[in-house]
Order: C-alpha cells, then structure tokens, then sequence
C-alpha cells in the first residue's frame, strides 16, 4: 500500500505529483474507492476552497440569464433567462463527454489541443490536476466547467430579441469544442504553446473575456440587426433586475458583448504586458521565484524591465482573437444553412416577442395576455420618429382606451388635431384591421410600455383605407 500523504507533499511550493503516488489500483478511474483512500493525497483545505470557487462561479450564469433579462424588453425576457441556462446544461454534457479532454489532456503535446485521454472523464478521480498537483482531476475539471459555463452564457447575449434558441444551442456544443477548448488548451494546459510561450494570463482574459466577445460579434454579424422600427423608444423593462445582478451579485454586464468582454480582456492582457511584477506573481505562494518558461526571465512585464512580455501579449491577443472570430462565423454560417436550424427568427416572431415565439410562456402573464404587440410597435413602412405621429399613436394608447376609466363615469378630454394615418401604414401586411384609432387629447407620455396608468383618452374611430 502507498504511504500516507506525506507533509511535504502538501507544501504550497510542492510542484510536481507526489512520488508515491501510485494508480495501480485502477488506471482507468484513476483511482479505486473501495480499496483505498483516495482522499490521502489531497487536502480538505484546498478541497472546500475549489468547490467554493466553484459555486461561485457557477452563481455568474443565472446572474447573467437575469441581467439579460432585465436589458431585454418584457416580451423577451423569460427568453434571456432559459437561454444562459440551457446553455449551461449542453456545456455540462459537452465538457464531461469531452470537453475537459480536449482542454486539458496531459499527454498531448502538438500545444494547440488535447486528445481524448481524459474521454468521459476516465483516469481523473484522484489523479493529480494538470492545474495543481494539490488538487485531483476530477475536483479540477469541476472546477473549469464553470468557466466554460459562464463563457458561454456571455455569449448568449447575442441571441437577444431576434434569435431562435434550438440553433443557439447547437451553435454553442461546436463552439466549445472548436472554439474554446483549444484556446483554453494553449493557455492553461501547460503543453499549451502560449503557456510554454510565457504568456500572462492567469484570470481568463483570453478564454473568457476575448473568446466570449468575439465569439458574440461573430454569432450578431451573421444573425443580423435587429429591425429598426422595433429599437424606437426601446428600454430595459427591469432596471431592478440589472442593479440586483451588477451591486449585489457582483456582475457587471450588458448585452453589448464585445465592448464588455473582448476590449476588457484585450485591455487587460495589455496592462499585464506594462505593470505585470513577479513580486505580486510570488504573493500566491506557489510561483515564488517563477520564471518564463522560455527565456528563464522573471515572470513580469515592463515595470521590471522585461519588455519582451509586451510582444508576447500582443501575439497571444491576435491570435486569440483572429480564431475566435474566424472559427464562431464559419459555425454559425455553418449551422444558418442547415434546414431547420435559420438562426434568426421570423419578422412576425420578432414582433410578438421571443417568450412566445420560442417558448410559449411569458415572464409577465398578467400583462401580456392583455396587449397588442400590434399597437406597440410602428408598422414596417411608418416614417421613423415622425414629428406628427402622437406619443398616444405609437404606443397604441387609444386602442386600450378602456382601461383607463371606471364604468358609467364620463372621460376628460382636450381636444388637439388627430394624424392622418399615412398611405404607407396602411399598405402594411403586418395586420387587417378595418378602423384605426385617432387619438384625441392622448398624453405624451410613454408610460404605457410598462402598463402604467396613464390620463384617460377618447378615440374617435375613421376608416382606414385599403
């Protein structure tokens, strides 16, 4: 039987396995439970803290399905919100088939990817982590999947208001595998070329923040802006839901993807190249006196006079950010071309809203089952922001008229000039109505996109012409 573990081995300057560890028990698990204790090697310690790491990180992906909510108009929010989860459950499946292996398989060695090694997470109960020795696979690979998870769910923000969530998902299982496993591979496996190349990227500037933000505008080029008459007065529907997840969960995001992620993490490698200082590296206890596994230099930047470590970073975000870019649109142009996958949904769709399109339900039952997304919306062929047109017009106040006063008691009104409906309005397919409303004495005020009270109106009814 192998000793127990012994104290030296569970030094923080400890940087290689143990050297009694052994797997002869099953190599195929990577250990055998009932035979031994495979939790001799490694500390309760280091143990509670990853798995604590680990919900943390885990927290981010409701977080964001919420943030994204709360930027999204009502008619898409409950969409938001199943997106970053789903996303969660393929990227579960995708990274223990074989994800984790493709990102951080020890023997392979062409530095790009990994091989399938580690296939179904076989050899990793209580082998040592490729991350830290101090850790087993199994915890470590837990740990990962949460970044990949969260960095998917950033990528979802793309979707929002247009895109049909099925392709979306399949998108997401290729771009994983293709996208963001190998690029995790060169930075965090240490067969990696960017690790062995000296990069500094401990925190995940180049698989998080530039991989999710290019990742995101190459999914937006090819799905396409959304329609501009549906952007008119557009506004977050729940400013509560963005401040909960900005200040109290600690997420600062927006569905502006790329602006967010990809130029912070850009940014951030940057600094990394200029105030980078192996005094704060050693700090950690584990890279005391760590070198640049390639010229044997200081790990540092400019600050400590390695000016080197600038054209690295700078050769690590090109070609982090060329593939990531590259590689998204060839999967997502891929996916948009197989029949019943169109990533983008219909016009029709578009306009009553992802919740019911995709999913059938909404976030608000008691408000949509009352409105005409008809009404709410200008037609396909109205003049933008039409000085004549009333706030009252667009908003379709007049057509809920009735809400607004109590049975039996007589409306106030002031009298103002009704608009003419335009000839383009009318031409539209969007809907067949026999009469529009002409709004008199309708307040200017849009407070009926959130269902507010607003000032009671009478409506004069004129036929529309066909």
């Amino acid at each position: 039987m192998p000793a127990p573990f012994a104290p030296d081995y569970a030094s923080y300057n400890w940087t290689g396995s143990p050297s009694n560890f052994s797997l002869s028990t099953d190599p195929v698990l990577g250990g055998d439970s009932r035979v031994e204790n495979v939790n001799k090697w490694f500390q309760p310690g280091d143990q509670a803290y990853i798995l604590v790491a680990s919900a943390m990180v885990m927290v981010m992906v409701p977080g964001l399905g919420f943030l994204y909510s709360g930027l999204a108009r009502r008619k898409s929010a409950l969409s938001m919100i199943w997106a970053c989860m789903a996303s969660m459950s393929v990227i579960s499946f995708q990274w223990y088939f074989w994800g984790y292996s493709l990102a951080f398989s020890p023997t392979a060695t062409n530095g790009f990817i990994g091989n399938l090694h580690d296939f179904g997470l076989m050899a990793t109960l209580a082998t040592p982590s490729p991350g830290s020795p101090l850790l087993s696979d199994l915890l470590y690979a837990f740990y990962q999947l949460q970044f990949c998870a969260v960095t998917a769910a950033i990528v979802m923000g793309a979707v929002a208001e247009r895109g049909r969530l099925l392709p979306a998902l399949v998108f997401i299982f290729f771009w994983a595998t293709l996208v963001y496993c190998p690029i995790t591979c060169w930075i965090w496996n240490p067969n990696g070329w960017a690790f062995k190349y000296g990069v500094m990227d401990y925190a995940g500037g180049g698989p998080v923040e530039i991989v999710s933000g290019l990742s995101a505008l190459a999914y937006s080029l090819v799905l396409g802006r959304r329609q501009e008459r549906m952007m008119i007065n557009f506004r977050p529907h729940n400013v509560s839901l963005i401040l909960l997840v900005k200040y109290w969960m600690g997420i600062d995001d927006s569905m502006d993807v790329f602006a967010e992620h990809g130029v912070a993490g850009i940014v951030g490698l940057l600094f990394n190249a200029l105030f980078g200082s192996d005094a704060i590296v050693g700090l950690d206890g584990v890279n005391v006196g760590a070198k640049n596994p390639t010229t044997g230099t200081a790990v540092g930047g400019w600050i400590i006079h390695n000016y080197r470590q600038l054209y690295i970073q700078l050769a690590y975000i090109v070609a982090t950010a060329a593939y990531t870019f590259v590689v998204s649109a060839l999967i997502a142009y891929a996916i948009n071309i197989i029949p019943g996958l169109k990533l983008r949904a219909s016009e029709q769709a578009e306009l009553l809203g992802m919740d019911d399109d995709q999913l059938g339900e909404f976030a608000y039952d008691y408000v949509e089952v009352r409105r005409d997304y008809l009404a709410w919306t200008p037609q396909k062929n109205d003049q933008v922001q039409d000085a004549n047109v009333s706030r009252a017009n667009i908003y379709g106040c007049g057509e809920h008229s009735g809400m607004f006063s109590n049975p039996g008691q007589e409306t106030k009104s002031q009298p103002i000039s009704s608009p003419t409906p335009s000839k383009s309005s009318s031409q539209t397919n969007l809907r067949d109505v026999t009469a529009v409303p002409s709004v008199v004495g309708a307040p200017d005020h849009p407070s009926a996109e959130h269902g507010e009270t607003v000032e009671a109106v009478d409506v004069e009814l004129s036929e529309k012409p066909r």
